[in-house]
């Protein structure tokens, strides 16, 4: 019988495989798909997984790892700062001096005159010190919904804000918001993984009408199938806390397989009405 202990150190035998193959191929472009094929998980959901359990961003981790190697290079050769900033995947010596200089406090011809390395090049921040997140999550059954929507691209703030303003202003005065209505938002990128401009946003109101929408005002389904659901307390900037500690905590010792669709955020609470502290949203991740 498999027990929590077994499904963690699954979990944790996987990110490190990742790992492995990061340092292996560090000088190489790196790419989601071909990452979560390595860790046999989702690309839909490999990197909230991978921050879950690292406590960096997968980007953050690849820096943190080419620079450190690169310290590491600079204290036990005489390679050329140069030659190093290109292996590390810097265009010019100006920008690694710059972002080395940044992440060591020191620039990398003073650095190697220290000759000092107190730190293995990407030792993970947190999986083996990480606390587990008290949370009380639900599978629940999200029936299929039509549903009103307007997406936006760019980042999620401003893009969110924009597409609920277009899609309130079409709604509202059509009678289409009522008490029964849901706001559902869809975050379609990771902003991680995606330049900001290209991140796509839907917000979405749950439709009781045979209303076909106009213009950016599209009409779509939502929803249908299992999902892991979970509510998050307080600003939206936050929630990130609550998806690692479903990534991270929740999952592993559910016994649940993840589907390949977007996560979907229900907002609970009017945002321009109530304190951000009072604010609910559930998180709801989609399951097999």
């Amino acid at each position: 019988m498999t027990t929590r202990e077994d499904t963690m150190q699954d979990y944790q035998r996987r990110i490190e495989r990742v790992l492995r193959f990061i340092r292996e191929h560090q000088s190489e472009p790196m790419r989601l798909k071909e990452l979560a094929e390595v860790a046999c998980f989702s690309p839909f959901h490999f990197h909230r997984i991978f921050s879950a359990h690292a406590g960096e961003t997968l980007s953050e981790y690849i820096r943190r790892l080419r620079l450190e190697s690169s310290a590491e290079r600079l204290c036990r050769t005489t390679d050329a700062v140069t030659e190093i900033a290109l292996d590390a995947g810097y265009a010019t010596h100006g920008a690694f001096t710059k972002a080395f200089t940044q992440h060591f406090g020191r620039n990398p011809s003073s650095f190697r005159k220290t000759g000092k390395m107190d730190f293995v090049p990407g030792r993970l921040l947190m999986m083996s010190k990480q606390k587990e997140t008290e949370m009380k999550v639900q599978i629940r059954e999200i029936q299929e919904q039509a549903a009103l929507a307007v997406r936006r691209t760019g980042a999620y703030d401003k893009a969110a804000e924009e597409a609920w303003k277009i899609l309130c202003t079409y709604a509202g005065p059509r009678g289409l918001i009522g008490p029964k209505t849901k706001f559902i938002g869809i975050s379609h990128d990771d902003p991680d993984q995606v330049a900001a401009e290209n991140l796509r946003y839907d917000a979405c109101i749950t439709l009781s009408s045979d209303d076909k929408g106009s213009g950016e005002v599209k009409r779509l389904t939502i929803g249908g199938g299992r999902y892991a659901v979970t509510v998050h307390a307080g600003p939206f900037e936050y929630l990130k806390k609550t998806y690692d500690g479903i990534y991270r905590d929740w999952l592993p010792s559910s016994g649940e397989t993840l589907r390949d669709a977007a996560c979907l955020e229900i907002y609970l609470n009017d945002p321009d009405t109530t304190p951000p502290a009072d604010l609910r949203t559930e998180v709801c991740i989609p399951l097999e």
